[in-house]
């Protein structure tokens, strides 16, 4: 899922949490949060920021966005629970949260932040998505398959939710369904590593070996390594 949790997080910066930023003074010049490089020059002026005024939660907000890019995870914790403290109203500081703990392979704590971002916005896909990841990730596959779908029906134009629930699929034996969705993420975004590599797989579990070694070959292409986020597969 390294792959797909990268797109995850870029949507929530790109997409959710720029209008938030409205009243904060660094708005105006936010550039591309997306680029490490970019966001270790922009740390500086968000120090400043917080300096100048400490109690500005959204400020607290843009620096855990920065410490994740920089893989700071516990920094961008620390950064999540001070905003939070300072009662940040929406809901994205729990996907941050989400986010960094599941990079930590801390599953539980991901699930928790997930309940607090929907408890505050149902229809939070990235929340559902990181949930289904966690779930998955404790071998719980109904919940992970249900909170799948459930982001999928969300938003039917990102290829992460179709790559999650073909990889619940072929974690489950559904082989033939794995593919399907498998297919879709595929045809949708061909630079997720991850969903090559799981496609490669069900490809061998449904005797297609010389499907699997192509797929599993352009994985390794798209520097996607197994077990990244501690992905344990289920034993053939």
């Amino acid at each position: 899922m390294v792959k797909s949790q990268t797109v995850l997080f870029a949507l929530l910066l790109q997409m959710i949490l720029p209008p938030l930023f409205q009243s904060n003074a660094l708005a105006q010049s936010m550039p591309d949060m997306t680029d490490p490089a970019v966001a270790s020059q922009f740390m500086d002026r968000v120090n400043a920021q917080i300096k100048a005024n400490p109690n500005d939660a959204a400020s607290y907000v843009q620096r855990a966005m920065i410490y994740h890019m920089l893989k700071h995870y516990n920094e961008s914790i620390t950064d999540c629970l001070k905003a939070i403290e300072l009662h940040y109203p929406t809901f994205e500081v729990y996907d941050i949260l989400a986010f960094n703990h599941a990079l930590l392979n801390d599953w539980a704590s991901t699930i928790k932040d997930c309940n607090a971002a929907l408890s505050r916005n149902p229809k939070d896909f990235a929340a559902y998505a990181n949930r289904a990841l966690a779930y998955s990730e404790k071998r719980q596959y109904t919940l992970a398959m249900k909170d799948a779908l459930m982001s999928l029906q969300l938003d039917r134009k990102q290829p992460t939710a179709y790559e999650m629930v073909g990889e619940i699929c072929y974690k489950t034996r559904q082989y033939q369904r794995a593919l399907d969705y498998l297919n879709r993420a595929v045809s949708m975004d061909d630079t997720m590593g991850d969903a090559f590599y799981y496609r490669g797989e069900t490809q061998n579990a449904l005797g297609k070996q010389n499907e699997a070694y192509k797929d599993i070959a352009r994985s390794k292409q798209l520097r996607y390594t197994p077990g990244e986020i501690s992905t344990k597969q289920m034993k053939q």
